[in-house]
């Protein structure tokens, strides 16, 4: 179990969570992080953009972190927690060799987080998994409502959204021009990004 969190300020919130108790949102937005400067201020966009948009429910930040003496921000969001987990990254394979993806703590650590933190979250809760290069624009809750108002998201009915950024950037912007003329005609096939990307 990881240790206690030291935060950088022990004053008192203005807000404080119980405050909060009464919230019967059923809605969750969770953020998979590791313990860097890095994800501590991509994290803090994120989490500013829930309370600017006044989006209903919590929202937590999981962090799988293998330094006890980690220093997290301040938690000043009213309706914020932080859920620190192992770091899952390394991962020893039915064959006995170790494998290293960073990326194994977002499933290990949201899992963590449903036995911890989230283990009393009503069965009807929506959960929004967001990672930390996004912002939220308007209130969550609104793009998993139909006209009626009905969350259109229920047990065996998740909802997604596609990359939508895609490779379409790659050719609208003239990339392959772009590397056409870096490249000084000395491109070979390899080199040329775009069919793969547009697949």
């Amino acid at each position: 179990m990881p240790e206690p969190l030291r935060l950088q300020s022990q004053r008192r919130l203005h807000y404080q969570k119980e405050d909060f108790e009464d919230d019967d949102s059923m809605f969750h937005v969770i953020i998979s992080t590791d313990c860097t400067a890095y994800s501590d201020w991509m994290s803090e966009a994120l989490i500013y953009t829930h309370f600017k948009t006044n989006t209903a429910g919590w929202i937590t930040r999981i962090s799988s972190c293998d330094d006890p003496s980690y220093i997290y921000p301040m938690i000043w969001h009213p309706r914020m927690m932080l859920q620190v987990t192992p770091n899952y990254e390394h991962q020893t394979m039915p064959n006995g060799e170790v494998d290293k993806y960073p990326i194994y703590n977002k499933p290990m650590g949201v899992s963590y987080w449903l036995k911890d933190k989230g283990r009393n979250m009503h069965p009807d809760t929506v959960v929004v998994m967001m990672d930390t290069d996004m912002i939220i624009g308007l209130p969550l809750e609104k793009a998993f409502r139909d006209p009626q108002g009905r969350t259109v998201v229920e047990h065996g009915r998740p909802a997604a959204q596609i990359y939508l950024i895609g490779s379409g950037w790659f050719t609208k912007m003239g990339c392959a021009g772009m590397m056409e003329a870096e490249c000084n005609g000395r491109c070979t096939p390899q080199d040329t990004t775009e069919p793969l990307m547009a697949k």
